[in-house]
């Protein structure tokens, strides 16, 4: 997927890609009528990578859904983690972190699908999302999807996933 938070950059990546697309087809089709085979694979190349990028941008996009439907607390309770980072997430709203550096226990409250964590000192703003149909938890979710860095979130950790 492509990300800029550059004003019209997508605008710009799309452009460029469609400049390529036709820049390849014409290449080939003076490639075919000159005999000239540089130009051919030139061609082939520029029209399929235009055409190979859009479409996986594409697909990539369509599993993201940044407002998913999450009906009860029951689907999000447990714990959830990543390489850097564990959040979890009790029934009774308790929550504890840990991170590398940091650590705390305080309580959380959600709203649709936006995480709230507060303990002493901290008043924290997640997100939850859905990436190829499964919830994530995005600890430092941006303002605007826009602006998102990639980074899909945290995964639930499998013996919370499978109750």
């Amino acid at each position: 997927m492509f990300h800029t938070s550059i004003p019209f950059g997508y605008t710009v990546i799309y452009l460029v890609l469609l400049g390529s697309i036709v820049t390849g087809g014409l290449l080939l089709l003076v490639g075919f009528w000159k005999r000239i085979r540089t130009l051919k694979r030139l061609g082939a190349f520029l029209a399929t990578s235009g055409v190979g990028l859009l479409s996986a941008d594409a697909y990539f996009n369509s599993l993201m859904d940044w407002n998913p439907l999450i009906r009860s607390d029951e689907l999000i309770t447990g714990t959830w983690a990543d390489e850097r980072e564990t959040i979890t997430l009790h029934p009774d709203h308790r929550v504890d972190y840990h991170s590398w550096n940091e650590g705390f226990s305080g309580i959380w409250s959600r709203s649709d699908w936006n995480l709230k964590l507060q303990a002493e000192g901290v008043d924290s703003q997640m997100r939850f999302v859905s990436y190829d149909g499964e919830l994530r938890l995005m600890t430092n979710p941006p303002d605007d999807p826009d602006g998102w860095n990639g980074v899909v979130g945290l995964e639930r950790v499998l013996e919370d996933a499978q109750r």
